[in-house]
């Protein structure tokens, strides 16, 4: 006898199961592999065919990542230069608007409002004169100052002078804001 043989050949397709972590920002939609959309968290099965005609089976967790709008106030004092949260530098009143990602690649908007508080300007009263005898008193000009640093090493609203020269005082008011005055005296010796 004679025997016919044959042989077959089998292919075997694939079938896909995948597990997909996806993130949006607020306000974005998302489009998972079968095409619905969403754009809250969730967890989404989406069942698709290969080409050969297999079960394919994608399961995506969708995260949506926070946008941040806030508004910020700071001040400086005169003089002084601020850093706003996207490095670019100002020194007078102003509203910056700072557009930054947040590390999940969301867009963040900070609104800076600048205002620049002035220098304390203290007045050294001298009667009108600069002419003092021995032990009489400089003061300061009211203001509410929260320091004096009198070139004397005082820290009191007055000083009495033994000695002719330049007399300097610093003054810090309660935003922290440091001013300096000076008043050139004559003591009078007899």
């Amino acid at each position: 006898g004679c025997s016919a043989s044959s042989s077959t050949t089998v292919t075997i397709n694939p079938s896909y199961n995948l597990n997909i972590v996806a993130n949006i920002c607020i306000g974005d939609v998302y489009t998972f592999p079968d095409g619905t959309t969403a754009s809250e968290d969730t967890v989404e099965t989406s069942n698709l065919t290969t080409l050969n005609a297999c079960d394919s089976v994608i399961v995506t967790t969708l995260w949506v990542n926070a946008v941040y709008n806030s508004s910020v106030s700071a001040w400086i004092c005169e003089g002084g230069i601020y850093t706003f949260p996207d490095s670019t530098t100002g020194g007078t009143d102003t509203v910056q608007t700072s557009n930054l990602y947040s590390v999940t690649g969301c867009d963040s908007v900070i609104v800076t409002t600048l205002t620049v508080n002035p220098l304390p300007a203290p007045v050294i009263m001298a009667s009108g004169v600069t002419t003092f005898c021995a032990g009489d008193s400089v003061s300061l000009d009211a203001g509410s100052f929260a320091f004096y640093d009198w070139s004397t090493a005082s820290t009191d609203e007055s000083i009495t002078v033994y000695a002719s020269g330049n007399y300097v005082v610093s003054v810090t008011d309660t935003n922290g804001c440091v001013g300096t005055s000076s008043q050139n005296v004559v003591v009078l010796t007899f």
